[in-house]
């Protein structure tokens, strides 16, 4: 008997209940939320899937995406005067790109999988993080499949839930200690008066770790971006759709493709919003670098590693003017095959060391430095007077196919369990902190109040005991690692680092992920403790609070990982850069 097929996302949950009369005739995928008891009840196929994909699947899947990356930036046609190049157009894509394939990559897999083994004769989409509405339209449209996509249950969380909100946050933020008069010791932008034998940081985050740093008077920070004339930024534009228009045409030509199931096809729609939202504001922007890196030329340009972020025009500007290009790894590894290589590769951990080997980066042009990432340790263990227990949350990104968007929700389900097992002990839940807002093209990823709002429709449903408590998201994990906790429980968080250095032990819900280096080099050192079970976790947990010899064990090996992760390299950004302009002759 033919069933609806119901893709089950966190964000149409109380539309597709009124929807669906037979659960019984249904097969439902959860992605980023469980469907409740209650409904399994009825009696639906509930196909999660693994809660962590094999790892072979997810290399292979991340293989493919990296592919569809590289053939995206074929240039295929050009128009005079429009800067379409591969090196501008690669130094553009930033996680936006990766965004919008991976979660219409996995939709797609799992969308065949089920055609193959279930005879569908309806499709359900309940939005959702993670949830491609494109690959099931295409699916459906493929397989001639009637579909039904659900609006949101709500656009916004409830009014009087907004109001309390905000009445956290103004709580919050009334309390915190800001930073005043913090002084940075870059100078001020370049007037053309100035002479030349600078070196030009030409992006601001770097700019402000630079400015802690020691002195460095032959520094200058690049001059802000002018705002274009608003009629010729319509018109240029306007030029890039039309390119768009014309580079999918020869795109098709020289990548067939095998009917309109194919994985690329998103790659149009892609290159649409690239041409609409970023190209065009890049192209003015480099012009203006050019234009200002040859009146006076320094010996070196400064920037972030960041994919796809507005100083890489900087650099960009600067590689053509044959002027020496350094980049800091910031929050992304240099990657030379996605983003641009520079002439300098500035990293100040060892995953992201790797990762740049890995993405094509000669070693030789990477130097470790010291790293302003590092938490500062505590002296010794602290004596907690209770027995606290904390998760730390994530949200789904979508840029990785190794993590999955049900993650959080899995996670949630396992905790609560321990925490009923465990009366005497005090379970706090640490929300990750607000991110961008849910949009269809990125397939809902991120997380805003409205996800944070869902989040806690799905744990009341798990029957909260009385011995745990929800924090905020702008409350600091590390304001609660430095007082009561005895123990920290990771889903998919760099924020075992933190604790790590608050000699606070961490117990990981999810096994080694094979993309994330720092995780890998913890299983390597004895470092990961990991229980995926009810069962496991409350028996780490327990080891972890009561067995002394055991915890000072663990924590000894989280600051041996520390150590080890970010190397011995004490030489700061200032330094390596200025002992590279020395070798070079600059």
């Amino acid at each position: 008997m033919a069933k609806t097929l119901i893709i089950y996302g966190s964000l149409a949950r109380q539309r597709v209940e009124k929807e669906v009369s037979d659960w019984s005739s249904s097969v439902v995928i959860e992605v980023d939320a469980i469907l409740p008891k209650r409904l399994k009840k009825l009696g639906p196929k509930v196909l999660s899937g693994p809660i962590f994909w094999d790892v072979e699947f997810s290399t292979t899947m991340q293989s493919q995406v990296d592919k569809l990356l590289v053939d995206f930036l074929d240039e295929t046609v050009k128009i005079e005067g429009l800067e379409t190049s591969y090196e501008f157009r690669k130094a553009c894509l930033g996680i936006t790109g990766r965004q919008m394939l991976v979660s219409h990559f996995v939709n797609l897999y799992q969308a065949r999988q089920v055609l193959e083994e279930e005879p569908i004769e309806k499709i359900i989409v309940s939005v959702g993080s993670g949830v491609s509405v494109k690959a099931w339209k295409q699916i459906a449209e493929f397989h001639n499949l009637p579909i039904q996509v659900l609006s949101l249950d709500r656009s916004r969380p409830p009014f009087f839930w907004q109001i309390k909100r905000r009445f956290q946050r103004w709580q919050i933020k009334r309390n915190e200690k800001t930073l005043r008069n913090q002084n940075l010791r870059i100078n001020k932008p370049l007037s053309i008066a100035d002479k030349e034998g600078y070196f030009l940081c030409a992006d601001p985050a770097v700019e402000n770790i630079l400015g802690a740093s020691s002195e460095n008077s032959s520094w200058r920070s690049a001059p802000k971006w002018d705002n274009p004339d608003t009629k010729k930024m319509e018109l240029l534009q306007q030029k890039y759709i039309h390119w768009s228009e014309l580079w999918w045409i020869e795109w098709l030509k020289t990548h067939p493709i095998a009917g309109s199931s194919s994985q690329h096809l998103i790659l149009k729609e892609l290159c649409d919003w690239y041409c609409t939202n970023v190209y065009p504001h890049f192209a003015v922007m480099l012009i203006q670098a050019t234009e200002y890196l040859k009146s006076l030329p320094p010996k070196l340009v400064l920037v972030g590693a960041m994919h796809g972020r507005s100083p890489l025009m900087w650099a960009l500007a600067a590689r053509r003017l044959n002027i020496k290009v350094a980049a800091y790894t910031l929050d992304d590894a240099i990657n030379a095959e996605l983003s641009f290589e520079p002439d300098l590769g500035l990293c100040d951990d060892i995953s992201r060391l790797e990762l740049a080997k890995e993405a094509g980066m000669c070693e030789k042009k990477l130097v470790m430095v010291k790293s302003h990432r590092r938490f500062p340790s505590q002296n010794e263990d602290m004596v907690r007077p209770k027995k606290t227990i904390i998760l730390a949350d994530t949200y789904y990104c979508g840029n990785l196919v190794s993590s999955r968007p049900i993650l959080s929700a899995w996670a949630f389900a396992i905790f609560v369990e321990v925490a009923k097992s465990m009366p005497d002990c005090n379970f706090l839940i640490k929300p990750h902190p607000l991110r961008e807002r849910p949009e269809m093209r990125w397939h809902y990823t991120g997380f805003h109040h409205l996800q944070h709002w869902t989040k806690e429709l799905m744990l009341r449903e798990l029957d909260l005991p009385r011995n745990i408590m929800v924090l905020k998201p702008e409350e600091k994990l590390s304001d609660y690692l430095k007082t009561d906790v005895g123990l920290m429980i990771n889903i998919e968080s760099y924020a075992v680092f933190e604790a790590f250095a608050l000699r606070v032990p961490v117990v990981s819900l999810t096994p080694l992920n094979s993309k994330m280096l720092a995780f890998i080099t913890m299983g390597k050192m004895g470092v990961y403790q990991y229980s995926s079970t009810v069962e496991g976790l409350s028996q780490l947990v327990k080891r972890n609070l009561e067995d002394t010899l055991y915890r000072k064990q663990q924590i000894d090996r989280q600051l041996d990982f520390l150590n080890a992760y970010y190397g011995e390299s004490q030489i700061t950004i200032l330094q390596a850069v200025q002992q590279y302009a020395t070798n070079c002759g600059l």
